[in-house]
């Protein structure tokens, strides 16, 4: 057994969060780490590109406009250590299952007063396990974009110290923008930051930041101006005030509090839902998300404490509105319940962590107030944890090893990886040096 003394230790504390943590990802979608899983792009364009390209074309090559680090390095990472067709999902799965982890690391070994008991750890590890909506961008390398991003927005909310994690924070801060371009909206944080700080630490953060952005915004320029796969995906492109709240309200507030299939949460997302569709404004959904962003400023005005997560609210909110800017299909596929969960994953986050500050910083009827509705997001959270769309569980039902199977009983077949006809096409290195060795 082990001895109250090693489980006062934080060292070993942090990992049995992390295990805990990684334990309900298991028990949630064990058929992933089981049998193994592309998802979608990842193994129809990245892992395809991986073989067909060389090394640097692969590594820099464009999807939706920008270039994708996390996806390219992972996929290249199991082309180029020859890890045979059948066990190469567990390379990107097990890649993104570590990035997966990185924003609730940095919160369990952060070095601020307030995270200090152990209570609020392992809050802070449920909090992050089961109120984002992190299905869709769960297990693989495809979406480590929005993880990164939360890791970088914990960073900068995160006191800084002259040598802890100081490397680790560094490289994050300038592979994220590499992965994505979300990460690149938190730069006005580091800046605020920084104006706070006016240290050496900060002032590092930001440029590695900037320099990563600056890379990512330089290929996002050049493969506008040349149309290369920027117009591939039909986005959005407009932002609108009533979109805000319509999505605030749901994703935020009614999904959280209420349940994704709750008869409540049915009625309400029916009626914004037709309401977008009608291009009409649900003055219902602007007018709590309006009381609900009124009153969590006036938090920050009225107790001073609470101020410092600020960061982690104006943070929610620029990935919120760049995320509705940006998403496939426009607002309305915001709404309903188990899809686009990558789109509003990070202000759930966000604002969960924000919760747990307050239970720690509000003076008692606050601390109370918080401790009880954090009590309640965790019962529906760990509900809507557990209820998962098919393709999210296994592949949309398609055994990877079967499928690759297949595919050796008869080449010209396109093993399937995901839902609605995703598959891959067998690259043709990969086909010479079967066919040579089955000769």
């Amino acid at each position: 057994m082990i001895s109250g003394n090693i489980l006062e230790k934080r060292s070993y504390q942090t990992g049995i969060l992390l295990f805990l943590y990684i334990l309900f990802l298991f028990l949630r979608a064990p058929d992933i780490l089981i049998q193994g899983r592309f998802w979608a792009e990842e193994g129809h364009i990245f892992y395809a590109k991986a073989y067909n390209l060389s090394f640097l074309h692969a590594l820099f090559v464009v999807y939706g406009g920008y270039i994708n680090l996390g996806a390219s390095g992972a996929t290249l990472i199991a082309r180029y250590l020859h890890v045979p067709l059948e066990y190469a999902p567990y390379v990107t799965t097990f890649i993104g299952l570590f990035f997966q982890l990185l924003p609730i690391y940095l919160l369990l070994t952060a070095k601020d007063q307030w995270l200090a008991p152990f209570r609020v750890r392992l809050l802070a590890t449920l909090l992050l396990l089961f109120i984002p909506e992190s299905s869709e961008i769960s297990l693989q390398s495809l979406h480590i974009q929005f993880h990164l991003t939360l890791a970088c927005a914990f960073i900068a909310f995160l006191k800084t110290d002259i040598h802890h994690q100081k490397k680790l924070k560094l490289a994050l801060l300038i592979f994220a923008p590499l992965c994505g371009l979300l990460p690149i909206v938190l730069l006005p944080i580091f800046f605020i930051r920084l104006t706070q700080d006016k240290n050496k630490s900060r002032l590092e953060q930001f440029l590695c930041l900037l320099l990563g952005s600056f890379v990512q915004i330089s290929f996002y320029l050049y493969n506008i101006k040349y149309n290369i796969d920027v117009n591939s995906i039909p986005r959005q492109g407009h932002f609108s005030f009533t979109d805000l709240c319509s999505v605030i309200f749901i994703r935020d507030l009614t999904f959280p509090f209420l349940g994704h299939h709750s008869f409540q949460s049915t009625l309400i997302m029916s009626n914004v839902f037709h309401k977008l569709e009608a291009h009409q404004v649900s003055i219902t959904a602007s007018t709590i998300s309006t009381l609900f962003l009124f009153f969590i400023s006036s938090l920050f005005v009225i107790y001073p404490k609470t101020r410092k997560a600020f960061l982690l609210f104006l943070s929610a909110l620029l990935t919120l509105c760049i995320a509705i800017y940006g998403v496939i299909g426009g607002t309305i596929q915001l709404i309903a319940p188990d899809f686009t969960e990558r789109y509003t994953f990070l202000s759930q986050a966000l604002l969960a962590i924000m919760l747990l500050y307050f239970s720690v910083t509000l003076p008692k009827a606050g601390k109370i107030i918080s401790n009880i509705i954090i009590l309640w997001l965790l019962f529906i959270g760990s509900y809507n944890f557990f209820h998962l769309f098919p393709e999210a569980k296994d592949g949309g039902g398609h055994v990877w090893r079967q499928e690759v199977q297949k595919w050796r009983e008869n080449h010209s077949y396109h093993p399937k990886i995901w839902c609605n006809n995703w598959y891959i096409i067998i690259p043709k290195k990969l086909y010479d040096s079967t066919h040579t060795s089955e000769k």
